[in-house]
């Protein structure tokens, strides 16, 4: 018995070599081509760095070239690529190029030196000016067809926020500007990191269109400038807000205000009547409307003559879509034709069905077995449903259930 064990043993050694040895992908290579084996990451460790392991991770995100896969852990996947004929145009043959077949990772410098070189911006990003990313190969394997690609990373120290300086030509930006300055996201001592200027990019932005500039967006500012102090590994940051002649750099008003509450694209804006509620204009085809005005006001907070927001802009369409009256909420602004700093604001309302019937139905199963011979049970359960939205035309909802349900004994014979 163990003779024929050991004999089995060897000859499933022996077709796995032979199978491993007739899936060898070096022998299609071209003479001076190399496949990628692996690619490994050293990140300084004479250094302490903050978050290393994330920095690992995010380092290891930019390779410019991987290596292939195998298929049940040790086919390449490349080798099926060899396999597959050009010209064979069979079922089976595109079915192996699509689920089966990788095109082979032939070992690039120009990558991997492209790589190095974006590790390296990438660190300075985050940070860390004095970086430095260079990488090596070794050619591995009983022919030297393979590459282990070797990427060091050396961040060196960190730059820190000395102090910032946020400033704009423009007296009125700049005046909002040092309000808002005690909440810039740039805290003396924190670390430099690239991401923290696009947050405080998007910060600038939303206060100033809090404060009136309606078309202001982070691409509207200028790039930062940092002076660096060699001395501490310290910088001063230069940020100067100046948006580009237009819309964006002027403060809105707001102006009319023009309700739709039964806004339809295929009736003729012609065919609409005005009605001037509180300084809001309605709009719609008669005066009898399906929602109270009053109601529609409540979830509107851009007041006529007031300063725009974007918060209230953002406040009012979430208000309006939350009356669950309303299939699509959509709010059109438009700049003034006479008057350049006022805006004006098309808000329209397309209503959803105020009926809504629905049936819940279930079956159930109730096993009741035992020594006393009682059966089991099966249940059969119906509940309708009716929603009204807008009942009273206040945007109040009203949803009316009715539950039913019968169990049936299917072996009747077996009663207590």
């Amino acid at each position: 018995m163990i003779l024929f064990r050991n004999i089995g043993k060897n000859l499933f050694f022996l077709l796995l070599f032979s199978l491993l040895y007739g899936c060898n992908t070096t022998k299609f290579l071209e003479v001076d081509q190399v496949l990628l084996k692996k690619n490994v990451l050293h990140l300084d460790q004479k250094k302490q760095i903050e978050n290393r392991r994330s920095l690992s991770y995010e380092l290891g995100t930019l390779y410019k070239q991987k290596p292939n896969h195998n298929l049940f852990f040790f086919i390449p996947r490349e080798w099926f690529f060899f396999k597959t004929s050009a010209q064979d145009t069979s079922k089976l043959a595109k079915w192996k190029k699509r689920f089966l077949a990788e095109p082979p990772a032939i070992f690039s410098e120009d990558l991997a030196a492209s790589t190095a070189l974006e590790m390296q911006n990438y660190l300075q990003y985050k940070g860390y000016y004095d970086a430095k990313a260079f990488y090596d190969e070794t050619l591995v394997g009983r022919k030297k067809k393979k590459a282990v690609v070797h990427y060091y990373a050396e961040p060196n120290n960190r730059y820190t926020i000395d102090s910032v300086f946020l400033t704009s030509f423009d007296p009125a930006t700049d005046s909002i500007l040092q309000e808002s300055a005690d909440q810039t996201l740039f805290k003396r001592g924190q670390g430099l990191d690239g991401k923290l200027y696009e947050l405080e990019k998007d910060r600038i932005s939303t206060t100033l269109r809090n404060h009136g500039y309606a078309f202001f967006y982070p691409n509207n500012i200028q790039q930062m400038e940092v002076d660096t102090l060699r001395n501490n590994h310290s910088a001063k940051l230069y940020l100067d807000v100046q948006a580009p002649p237009g819309n964006s750099r002027r403060q809105f008003f707001v102006g009319d205000v023009v309700v739709l509450p039964n806004f339809n694209p295929a009736i003729d804006t012609a065919q609409l009547r005005d009605t001037l509620i509180e300084g809001m204009i309605f709009r719609d085809t008669s005066f009898a409307f399906s929602i109270r005005p009053e109601v529609i006001q409540n979830a509107i907070h851009l007041q006529k003559g007031a300063l725009y927001q974007d918060a209230l802009y953002e406040l009012t369409t979430k208000q309006l879509g939350a009356l669950g009256v309303f299939r699509f909420v959509r709010i059109r602004q438009e700049v003034d034709s006479v008057f350049p700093n006022k805006l004006n604001f098309r808000v329209e309302l397309t209503p959803t069905k105020r009926f809504e019937m629905g049936l819940d139905f279930d079956v159930n199963y109730t096993n009741r077995s035992n020594g006393a011979g009682i059966g089991n049970l099966i249940g059969i359960s119906l509940s309708p449903s009716v929603r009204h939205r807008n009942l009273f035309q206040g945007a109040e909802t009203l949803i009316s259930k009715l539950s039913a349900g019968v169990e049936i004994n299917p072996n009747p014979e077996r009663r207590q």
